[in-house]
């Protein structure tokens, strides 16, 4: 579905296609992810099962992997990020998203608790290397 406007954009620009269709897949594929939450996650297409407390954490937990998997395919935060960083936010997808899918089985459930987190320090830490960029910068 992104290949027709990675023709397009990449004509305009004077770029390669393939180098563009690749950006374009990373930056669509969380898109495809979309309708296993809505089946697995009814509350997304406003259909909540219990209260606040059972759908309020899978909620946050998807906006947390699909912002989490979006960086670590990008591979930029605040800042370009290193090895370890993108295998964090990698990580802390990959637990959300284990968390949002299981969150009928209880051990499963725990990982989304880990996920969350390991995001959070994730990106106060790029927060922190930017305004360490920044200050550098500004004081040569």
């Amino acid at each position: 579905p992104v290949a027709i406007g990675a023709l397009v954009a990449s004509r305009l620009a004077g770029a390669g296609y393939w180098p563009t269709t690749w950006e374009a897949l990373k930056a669509a594929f969380t898109g495809f992810l979309l309708p296993f939450f809505i089946i697995y996650v009814p509350v997304l297409i406003l259909r909540p099962e219990g209260g606040p407390s059972q759908w309020l954490p899978l909620v946050v937990a998807i906006l947390v992997a699909v912002t989490s998997l979006q960086i670590s395919l990008s591979n930029f935060c605040f800042t370009n990020l290193r090895r370890n960083e993108r295998f964090a936010f990698a990580a802390a997808s990959l637990l959300c998203l284990m968390g949002v899918f299981g969150h009928n089985v209880p051990f499963l459930y725990s990982l989304l608790w880990a996920g969350i987190p390991l995001f959070l320090v994730s990106i106060a830490r790029q927060f922190l290397v930017r305004r360490q960029l920044k200050a550098a910068s500004a004081n040569p």
